[in-house]
């Protein structure tokens, strides 16, 4: 006769679900992600920049600054500050941003970019870029820049697309723009480029 052998009892525990991104095992806050700046001069948190995660939202990619490189930072800098009447945020002797809402203008010395070599960006060289801040009234900045001394490329000009120029150049030769939109045209553009940059 077989016999018959009794199994222990086998005990059954409930699977802790798969961790999927979004679950906090440990509830704890989730954390935003970090956008690498890259090599960044000595003194500065190599990850300076942290955004908001939206997951809803999230943009490829997102403009960020401009910079210009130059051989005197403390020049350029104290120009832009008189011009625009904002405050730089001075990181090193070598390294300075101003930052508004829509973007950043970054200044930097030719020893920044000295590990480039040969392709290393010139200083006092552009021939194709403008710089371009959006002020409330040109004409009111024209005569405030007549103040003081600064090279004027073209006086308060309404262009053929309805914003109203102002054309001057910094003390690198760099090309600087300050414009409004002033014809109806342009005022119901800038407002619908407003909503989609908000939608």
């Amino acid at each position: 006769m077989r016999r018959l052998c009794r199994q222990a009892p086998v005990e059954y525990r409930a699977r802790k679900p798969a961790w999927k991104p979004g679950l906090d095992r440990a509830r704890k806050p989730a954390r935003k992600p970090v956008i690498d700046t890259g090599r960044l001069l000595p003194g500065i948190d190599r990850t300076v920049i942290r955004t908001a995660h939206n997951t809803s939202q999230e943009l490829a990619m997102h403009f960020a600054s401009i910079r210009i490189i130059t051989e005197d930072v403390a020049r350029i800098v104290d120009f832009y500050e008189r011009a625009t009447g904002l405050t730089a945020k001075r990181y090193t002797d070598d390294f300075a941003e101003f930052m508004t809402a829509s973007g950043t203008l970054a200044l930097a010395s030719t020893r920044t970019v000295r590990v480039l070599g040969e392709q290393a960006p010139r200083p006092a060289a552009n021939q194709s870029v403008i710089v371009e801040f959006r002020v409330a009234d040109v004409d009111g900045e024209y005569e405030r820049l007549k103040e003081f001394d600064v090279e004027i490329v073209n006086e308060p000009t309404t262009q053929p697309w309805g914003n109203r120029s102002l054309l001057f150049k910094d003390p690198d030769g760099n090309l600087v723009n300050f414009f409004a939109p002033v014809t109806p045209d342009a005022l119901k553009r800038s407002e619908q480029q407003a909503a989609e940059a908000e939608a």
